[in-house]
Formats: structure tokens, sequence, C-alpha cells
């Protein structure tokens, strides 16, 4: 471990980044991220960065642009890495140089003894969730997105993000329940760290995460303890989890 970094990880989950106006929260996240680069060995972007984000056409907004491009400088001072969430579309597929490490569903790591998993958490809740992401990200949906057949129904969606007609928050479910696909799934793991939910809770060796996008707090990790932090007047405060 790099002694000169308090975190093994820092871990930003749901930022659901605005992809068109709400300017100064699209910059006050660019500038948090950078503060954190200093901190960490590894910044993880735990999914659904925007509103919503695409690797291909037109969903491949001006502002996911300019967030490669600073995600770029930052790996100058630590690694970045990218697991993908139910609004997140073939980024992997596209963007993976812009990352040290680029995943579709969750990764496997360490902090110190522990086998840790950090994954978003959509494919381990409600089913009405697994069945669209799988309709929208399915081989034949990628053909289709890439040749442009759906683009009149493709902008219609698009459309419906930037005008703020759909709530990006998921549905209410029972995170024992989730926590227990999580840990059914991964069996010989004995950290679990998840996202998409929106909540902060804890149970068994599942850890949910509370959403950037309503808290405005991300995630320290050391190999002994998890700090919730946040970005305020220019410096980086610490909290218990």
């Amino acid at each position: 471990m790099n002694l000169s970094k308090k975190y093994k990880y820092i871990v930003f989950t749901d930022t659901h980044l605005p992809v068109e106006n709400r300017k100064e929260e699209f910059l006050h996240f660019l500038e948090t991220l950078e503060r954190t680069a200093s901190l960490t060995e590894n910044i993880i972007l735990l999914g659904d960065i925007f509103e919503v984000w695409c690797g291909v056409s037109y969903y491949n907004h001006k502002r996911g642009k300019i967030l490669l491009e600073k995600i770029k400088e930052i790996q100058k001072q630590t690694n970045v890495i990218l697991i993908e969430g139910n609004w997140d579309f073939f980024l992997c597929k596209h963007f993976k140089n812009y990352f040290s490490t680029c995943r579709k569903k969750f990764i496997k790591t360490s902090l110190g003894e522990k086998n840790t998993i950090f994954t978003h958490g959509h494919l381990f809740g409600d089913w009405q969730t697994r069945v669209l992401h799988f309709i929208l990200i399915n081989p034949i949906s990628y053909l289709a997105w890439k040749t442009g057949l759906l683009k009149k129904l493709e902008i219609k969606i698009a459309r419906k993000f930037l005008n703020k007609e759909t709530n990006p928050l998921p549905n209410d479910y029972d995170l024992k329940k989730a926590a227990q696909n999580l840990e059914k799934k991964f069996k010989k793991s004995d950290l679990i760290v998840c996202g998409h939910f929106h909540k902060e809770e804890k149970h068994g060796k599942v850890v949910f995460l509370k959403d950037y996008l309503s808290s405005k707090n991300f995630y320290g990790f050391t190999e002994k303890n998890i700090e919730k932090l946040w970005y305020k007047n220019g410096k980086i405060e610490t909290g218990k989890f």
C-alpha cells in the first residue's frame, strides 16, 4: 500500500450527473474527483455515473466526453476504476482505455485480509430492473443502437432524461433480500460493497452505500475501516460510516 495515501479505495456511487443544465453540480463533481486523487490509490466509480450515458450514438454526450478527459488527467495520480450500473451502456466496450480497470458487473479485490467485491447491485435486486437492463444491452439492441435503426426511439428516451421526466431512483426494495442474493453469488467473499439502492445500510457482509446524487457523500476504504466523505468549501471532510 502507498503509505502517502490514506485510502486504498475512494468510492463514488450513483452520482447520476446531469447531462445538461445544473452546470454547477457537474463542475462541483469534477472538482471533488480531482481533490480525492491525492488521497487514494484507487478511485472507484460504482455505476450510474450520469442520468444516462452510452458509449455509442446520441447518448455519448458532451459532458461524458469532458468527464473522460478529466479521468485521463487524474490517472496520472491514481487509478480510476469503472463498474457499470444500470444507466451505463457499453462504456467498457468503447471507453475502457480511459480507465485502469473497467468491468460490466463487478471487481474482486482485497482489503487487508478481506476478499472484497465491488458491484453496482442492479443485477441482484428486483427482476424488472434486470429484465429492462438485458433488453437494453443484449447484442441485438447494441447493433440497433450502433447502426441507428432505433434512432427515433433513442432520442425520445434521451429527451425524457434530459427533461427529468423520469425518476433516477430505483424502486423501494427489501435490502435484506438483495443482501441474500449477493452473499449467495459471492460465497467466498468477506465483504461485498454495493450501490444502486440509494441507501446506506449493512446486512451481514454486505455494505450498501448511499447515492452521491442526494447526499453528496462518497466513501473512503482503508484496510480496516470505511469512512464517509464529502467535499465542502475546498476541503474533504470525514465522518463515521
